[in-house]
């Protein structure tokens, strides 16, 4: 074919962003002006890129389109409470003689110009912080800024490093023969340490930018100059004010592009730098709203508001306390319809505090909401929450069209249907679940950080935002003809519009395809009617828990008929101020209803009529002669005056009939049409804990002459009270080849219904054909959740085999240990701010800070679990809970929320801090001596012991041997408590260890792993630990020869030397200490201890520097008054530790020459810090002196001694190694002769850097003091 004669295929540009499934292209062409405009959307998701394409402006090319962008995270905020007065001073670099400079959050000069803005004043205060870009970025643009930059700092690097290689190399060629004198061998030791310290792998560890951060107010706005070039120089910084203001927003940096904009809180003390956490948040606004001609999104008029509730330091995991501010914020902005493209498996579906702020955000605020439905399919009930289980939401479900396939994903065969993975209703109270379907896929904008404008996503988050555009343009519409809009109205729009899809369960589309052409007419034809304002809350009044619709899903829920009472409550919009006619409205409310039923076995009455406060009507379901499968139905509840047949309220009924109970059920050859899901459901017999389910693809690669893989999704589920599907769910993919068998076991709840689907993957072409077997088997433990106890000596279970003969070897080990803390006292309880008020009645929101405090004894890793309070979110009853954990210097090491997951910790101490919210204080009040435990993964596991009886229990014997447990019997299994010796060393009494056991064993004859997968929960109780015993002849106690009035003066003597060291170093107290030493001195002249109190004491003055000729003074009083020789002479014999006066001798003799090292250790480092040129031979002089008695090198408390030697010889590198050692574990001040902290050691490594001319290594360590070593704790 020549090139002349090739057709041309216009590409469908259109469908990259789908628009007819839902009639919008229809709906835009016959109303182009009902295009969103008018109408304000919130996002609440990752953020909003601002720079994203197609984001910038309305369609008429100038409006704004992003109003706002808002971190309702808390992850972007910088901690700028710091004040201080810009300072004017001589610059000759300067027009004007002048120049404003600031100490910047790194300690550097950061120069500020003073008239970038008109000021109130020349001179203005300002607000200082910083921000680590990494705490901003994603993990993706993270992990290519730190390779690109590790490429620039490594090749740095190796020029130094080849630079001492060669100077080392030179030495060595320069000293052939091994080196003459200690002196000579130290210049080679330095270059060596130089050359470690180099090669450390310490310097692989980036602190990527940081920015500094400058807030002043400028009489009008608070502005902010971010130093995002790390120049330290901003006078020709653009400052920013608050997005909404201005409309201002940056990037950055060059090699990241990520935008950024800014918000204030707190008067001006915290400054928000907001970016995205995610390109999720950029692609749902795009698919809402953007404005990019055929590829706009669905509302291109809308204009929108970015709430981030994306958390970036969790990954861009949703908290409550975003979730909460976003709401907040959304009528604040005044929005009209907000999407959510977020969720979570829940345990109560419509309960919590989040749900009871949705609907008042609802129903009385008068806000849309929209939700996805959740990607947990194929299964039915796997609806997340909010969007899926929540009354106050509008949860969606994801379609894939086949201009969908054929425009996005390139696919060439094309059956609409949706996706595998989109969730599936009922809610566990069988309410709907899935309201509505929409187009699940996109492509369309990104974060410009992302390197692309554009990208595909799929998911239940981009049929959100679909649907969301499409009320967006319903809004638009009602807007400008004049009809009232509220969420019920909407809703019930969207409902009786909707298109039922071919060959897709209610449960799957819910109420259908949007229509948003028909949802319009719908509008228009009732739009007089004030009841469509009214939302009717249906529940089941004789059920527990009031649901919300009828779920039979077990046996014995099917099996019979019963009847159900429906009650139906019409509520109107709440008011914080009762109006009359808000009241005369609901007393005059009366509506005629007629009720049908949309399947023959529901029984219905004809008629219902409905006054305010509700009534309650009775229907019969009939189950009994239904297959076994999953059955729907609704009750429909139609306005008797409307011939339309507008459905006002309805209930969803879901029955599910499981098949005849079995041990052994074949499912037969099973065919699959392309998206095909096939569903089973089967009540796992008594007696079973686990089932083997074996898949054979049935395709002959030889006969069928295909050999490609089929993607084939397995998904089981049973739903138990109290827990959320995803707690009893295996979800396995298989590509399986011709011919290829898998067997796949899993853990079953015996007599609970279980439903086992199979599904062809939607993408997967063609044929597939799969053979299904399902096993079940049990081995079934009594008790089933074992709990050791210290002292017990074993536990007994008894195990039974209930369904056949099974092969048993018992096997349990404890995997995990569990330490439980208690919050310090004194966790106060205080209001949060306007930012955390919420906007009915100006209610504030409480805080309560809990800190807990442990040691951590090596590196490794750990869990804070707040067990009450994890692993529930929307569903919780406080609003938020979130727990940072901070090492002794207050470096951050990482957050744990709702679903928390292991953190990496350094040894030594480790805080927690954690806040819980609530509006209610007394809630608060009563958390505040709330545990929480740290859960570790123990080294290596511990296997307990298995016997057959009690006494090999107790003799050790008898070991319980692998048998064959047969059918209908069982037997004793004694499990052995853990030897101590294997316990964790520091475990202390009341420690948990866990782990689990299985009693199973796989079997040749047999599928399957022979055992419950997971197994059965198992616990051990630590008790006290037993008493060390020694071998070692204790040393004699010397005899107290003393008389009773010596030991009572030595009593009252040590008595006043003690008070006195109580006395606190301050100017305040300074006379009284000076009077009382006096005294005393006067008394107790040669009393070593009370000279050491003194010395002391001036160290711990602040004014230290200016007494430094004191501390020398004091210290060689206390040398003067010890015999050095008669010291040496001591100890230059061996002490008869049996005779009681030679070991008195020695304690004297030890105490003594603790005080003499102790004197001449602070005289040395007095010397060192005169810095006079008289003081140095002293230093030297005195360490000679010092050397005598220790070991310098060897004995971390004189490091700032050795430092000050080597740093003084010139032996740089040395220095360098030391400091490394040092910063390579924990830094406690008190174990230096002179306080010597993590930042003292970072700052002199700089400084020692610096005058190596390694200028890179300076940089990344005042970064590393910046991160390691913060002023305060961060921010929530």
């Amino acid at each position: 074919m020549t090139e002349t004669n090739v057709p041309t295929i216009p590409f469908p540009l259109i469908d990259l962003v789908p628009k007819k499934e839902t009639n919008v292209r229809r709906f835009l062409e016959a109303y182009p002006e009902y295009d969103g405009r008018n109408v304000i959307v919130g996002i609440l998701d990752t953020g909003v890129d601002p720079g994203a394409h197609g984001l910038g402006t309305l369609p008429d090319g100038t409006t704004p389109k992003l109003l706002n962008v808002v971190d309702c995270t808390g992850s972007g905020d910088v901690d700028v409470s710091t004040q201080v007065e810009l300072q004017r001073h001589v610059n000759a670099d300067a027009d004007d003689g002048s120049d404003g400079n600031v100490h910047d959050a790194n300690g550097n000069d950061t120069a500020v110009d003073d008239t970038p803005t008109p000021l109130t004043t020349p001179l203005p205060q300002v607000r200082l912080g910083v921000k680590r870009a990494y705490e901003l970025f994603p993990a993706k643009l993270r992990e290519r800024v730190q390779e690109t930059r590790r490429q620039a700092f490594q090749a740095q690097l190796d020029r130094y490093v080849v630079d001492v290689r060669q100077q080392l190399a030179a030495w060595n060629v320069a000293h052939p023969k091994p080196p003459t004198s200690p002196e000579e061998a130290k210049v080679r030791d330095d270059l060596q340490a130089r050359l470690d310290v180099l090669l450390d792998s310490e310097w692989n560890d980036d602190p990527g930018p940081l920015y500094d951060c400058v807030v002043f107010y400028d009489g009008t706005d608070y502005q902010a100059v971010v130093d995002v070039h790390e120049t330290g120089d901003l006078r020709n910084a653009q400052p920013f004010t608050s997005f909404a203001k201005s409309r201002q927003f940056g990037t950055l940096g060059t090699i990241d592009q990520m935008n950024y904009a800014v918000q204030f809180y707190n008067q001006g003390t915290i400054l928000s730098l907001v970016t995205d956490a995610s390109p999720h948040g950029t692609h749902v606004a795009g698919i809402t709203a953007a404005a990019e001609g055929e590829r706009s999104g669905v509302a291109p008029g809308a204009q929108l508001v970015s709430f981030k509730i994306g958390d970036s330091r969790l990954g861009s995991m949703e908290t409550g306390t975003s979730l909460t501010r976003a709401m907040i914020e959304a009528v604040r902005h005044k929005c009209d319809v907000i999407n959510l493209s977020y969720g979570e498996g829940c345990a109560m579906p419509n309960h919590g505090r989040f749900v009871e702020l949705a609907e008042e955000l609802v129903w009385k605020h008068n806000v849309v909401f929209v939700s996805s439905a959740g990607n947990n399919g194929p299964a039915i009930s796997t609806v997340g929450a909010p969007g899926g289980t929540s009354s106050a939401c509008i949860g969606v479900s994801a379609y894939v069209s086949p201009a969908m396939m054929k425009a996005g994903y390139s696919m060439p065969y094309h059956t609409g249907t949706t996706y595998t993975w989109s969730s599936v209703g009922p809610t566990a109270d069988g309410d709907n679940g899935v309201d509505v379907t929409a187009p699940g896929g996109a492509i369309t904008s990104v974060s410009n950080w992302c390197l692309q404008k554009s990208m595909l996503m799929n998911g239940t988050s981009m049929s959100s935002p679909h649907a969301t555009g499409c009320v967006a343009l319903l809004i638009s519409a009602c807007k400008a003809e004049g009809i009232p809009v509220s969420p019920a109205r909407i809703r019930r729009a969207l409902q009786n519009s909707a298109k039922r899809l071919p060959n897709l369960s209610t449960l799957q589309q819910g109420w259908g395809m949007i229509q948003v052409d028909r949802a319009f007419d719908y509008l228009q034809a009732n739009k007089d009617d004030d009841t469509e304002d009214i939302y009717f809350d249906v529940r089941v009044a004789n059920r527990s828990g009031s649901p919300r619709g009828i779920y039979l899903r077990q046996a014995d829920e099917s099996a019979t008929r019963q009847n159900f009472a429906i009650h139906v409550d019409p509520k109107f919009r709440p008011e914080d101020d009762i109006s009359t006619d808000s009241q005369r409205r609901k007393i005059d409310f009366e509506m005629h209803f007629q009720i049908e039923a949309s399947e023959p076995w529901v029984t219905v009455p004809d008629h219902f009529m409905l006054m305010n406060n509700g009534r309650t009507f009775k229907i019969d379901v009939d189950p009994t002669g239904l297959e076994p499968g999953v059955h729907t139905a609704r009750v429909y509840g139609l306005d008797s005056r409307k011939p339309s047949r507008c459905v006002v309220f309805s209930i969803p009924i879901t029955v599910v009939k499981p098949m005849e109970t079995k041990h052994d059920i074949s499912l037969g050859a099973l065919e699959f049409k392309p998206a095909e899901i096939k569903r089973f459901f089967v009540r796992p017999p008594l007696g079973s804990t686990w089932m083997d389910i074996t898949i054979r693809d049935l395709r002959d690669a030889n006969i069928d002459g295909e050999s490609s893989t089929k993607l084939i999704v397995l998904h089981t589920v049973q739903l138990l009270p109290h827990a959320a599907y995803r707690d009893f769910e295996q979800q396995k993919h298989y590509n399986l080849r011709p011919s290829q068998t898998v067997v796949a076991s899993i853990a079953v709840e015996d007599g609970i219904t279980c439903e086992i689907d199979l599904a062809r993957y939607w993408s997967t072409l063609g044929t597939t054909k799969v053979d299904v077997e399902i096993q079940f088997r049990g081995v079934r433990p009594v008790p089933n959740k074992m709990t050791l106890r210290c002292g017990e000596g074993g536990s007994l279970v008894r195990v039974h085999s209930d369904l056949a003969d099974e092969t048993i070897n018992p096997v349990a080990k404890l995997t995990k240990w569990l330490t439980p803390l208690r919050p310090k006292a004194g966790a106060a309880i205080k209001p949060m701010g306007p930012r955390d008020t919420l906007p009915s009645r100006n209610k504030e929101i409480y805080e309560l800070v809990l800190t807990y405090e442990f040691t951590q004894e090596e590196k490794g890793s750990l869990i804070p679990r707040a067990l009450g309070m994890q692993g529930i979110l929307y569903e919780s009853v406080f609003e938020s809970q979130i727990m940072l954990l901070f090492d002794g210097e207050k470096k951050y090491l990482g957050v744990a929320d709702a679903f928390p997951s292991f953190l990496t910790v350094p040894k030594g101490s480790v805080t927690i801090r954690m806040q819980i919210r609530h509006d209610d204080p007394s809630k608060l009040e009563n958390l505040k001596d709330m545990p929480i435990w740290i859960e570790r993964k123990l080294e290596k596991e511990i296997a307990l012991s298995v016997y057959s009886s009690r006494e090999g229990v107790m003799s050790g014997a008898a070991t319980f041997r692998k048998r064959v447990l047969h059918k209908g019997s069982g037997c004793s299994v004694f499990f052995g408590e853990p030897a101590s010796s294997k316990l964790p060393a520091s475990a202390k009494t009341g420690d948990l260890l866990t782990g689990n056991s299985t009693f199973g064993s796989a079997d040749a004859s047999l599928p399957g792993t022979g055992k419950r997968p997971g197994g059965f929960p198992l616990a051990y109780w630590i008790g006290p630990k037993a008493e060390k015993t020694t071998t070692d002849s204790e040393a004699v106690e010397p005899k107290d020869e003393r008389t009773p009035e010596e030991k009572m003066n030595d009593a009252v003597r040590d008595l006043k030397v003690e008070h006195l060291g109580k006395i606190p170093a301050t100017d305040k107290e300074v006379n009284s200490f000076n009077e009382l030493y006096a005294k005393l001195e006067q008394e107790f002249s040669d009393h070593l201890p009370l000279r050491m109190i003194k010395l002391k004491y001036l160290e711990s003055r602040k004014d230290r520097v200016a007494i430094l000729d004191d501390i020398v003074q004091v210290s060689e009083a206390i040398v003067g008054l010890i015999n050095e020789d008669e010291l040496a002479l001591h100890f230059g014999r061996k002490s008869d530790s049996e005779d009681s006066a030679a070991v008195r001798d020695r304690n004297e003799m030890k105490e003594k020459k603790s005080i003499l090292t102790e004197a001449l250790a602070r005289m040395a480092m007095a010397y060192a810090d005169i810095k006079t040129e008289e003081a140095k031979p002293k230093f030297d002089e005195t360490l000679k002196k010092l050397k005598a008695w220790v070991d310098l090198d060897s004995t971390s408390k004189y490091t700032p001694l050795v430092l000050e030697r080597e740093e003084r010889a010139g032996r740089y590198g040395i220095v360098l190694k030391l400091i490394s050692k040092l910063l390579s574990k924990e830094v406690k001040e008190k174990d230096f002769v002179k306080p010597l902290s993590k930042r003292d050691l970072l700052e002199k490594r700089a400084i020692i850097l610096g005058t190596l001319g390694y200028s890179i290594l300076v940089e990344h360590d005042k970064k590393t003091r910046v991160i390691a070593c913060p002023k305060a704790y961060a921010l929530f």
